[in-house]
C-alpha cells in the first residue's frame, strides 16, 4: 500500500516509508486518559503523511532516525481538524527495515 492510498476510517495498514521527522516523546490528556505519544513525518515515492505512534509502540522508535525506512504495521489511519494521521497503537509496530 502507498500514502497516497490511504483514507481517514482505514485500519490493517502495512506501508513501507522514509522517516522525515520525529520528535520527541511527549505525554498527552485524550478523552481515553493521558499517553505518550511521537509525532512525525513519513513519506513514500506517493507523497506524505504525519505520523502518531502511541504508548507501548514508542518504544519501537528507540533504533529508529530520520532518514530511516520503516515497515509501519497494523496502523490506523485518523483525520483531525482535516489533517490525516497514520498512526501506530497498541495493536501495531513500527520496525526499521534500513537505515538512511
Amino acid at each position: 500500500m502507498k500514502i497516497s492510498e490511504l483514507r481517514p476510517g482505514m485500519d490493517g495498514v502495512y506501508l513501507l516509508v522514509r522517516v522525515v521527522r520525529l520528535e520527541s516523546p511527549k505525554e498527552v490528556q485524550t478523552r481515553r486518559g493521558r499517553h505518550v505519544v511521537v509525532e512525525g513525518v513519513v513519506e513514500d515515492e506517493s507523497g506524505s503523511m504525519e505520523l502518531r505512534v502511541w504508548d507501548d509502540a514508542v518504544e519501537q522508535l528507540s533504533d529508529v532516525d530520520v532518514g530511516d525506512l520503516v515497515e509501519v504495521g497494523n496502523g490506523f489511519v485518523t483525520s483531525y481538524k482535516g489533517v490525516w494521521r497514520l498512526n501506530v497503537g497498541r495493536m501495531g509496530y513500527v520496525r526499521k527495515v534500513r537505515t538512511s
